[in-house]
């Protein structure tokens, strides 16, 4: 604890200060849930802003038992919204356009595949909400 300090280092094995020698990065494992997907990209909702031109690789679950590991390019990120968490504390929602990069052809006819599915499905329900009104 801070106020226990006494100044003395405590680490078994010290730190050293870094003039940039060595580099880093974080993977996160956080779930982002597609809002609208094509071929070439995704908007995905994120738990915080994505750096623009940034890359990640996403797994993205396209039905039970298939999934695409594809890399993509953050083209934009942004604030979408503001909503109350479980404990009523207020919680920013962000957004991130992903531009997919080097998709092969075999991930490229898939996404192609379902983004029809999906679409098919959709002019479906709108078709029959339409009818009950």
């Amino acid at each position: 604890m801070a106020e226990d300090w006494n100044g003395r280092e405590r680490r078994k094995h010290p730190r050293i200060p870094l003039k940039g020698e060595v580099k880093g990065k974080i993977h996160t494992v956080s779930s982002a849930p597609v809002i609208d997907l094509s071929v070439e990209g995704a908007l995905l909702e994120v738990p915080c802003a994505l750096k623009p031109k940034s890359l990640y690789t996403m797994r993205l679950a396209i039905s039970p038992t298939e999934h695409l590991e594809i890399k993509g390019k953050v083209i934009r990120s942004y604030v979408h919204g503001f909503e109350r968490n479980e404990r009523g504390e207020t919680v920013v929602k962000y957004r991130a356009a992903v531009q997919f990069q080097a998709i092969s052809d075999s991930h490229k006819e898939t996404l192609y595949r379902v983004v029809q599915r999906l679409s098919q499905n959709a002019m479906s329900a709108n078709l029959q909400r339409d009818k009950v009104v």
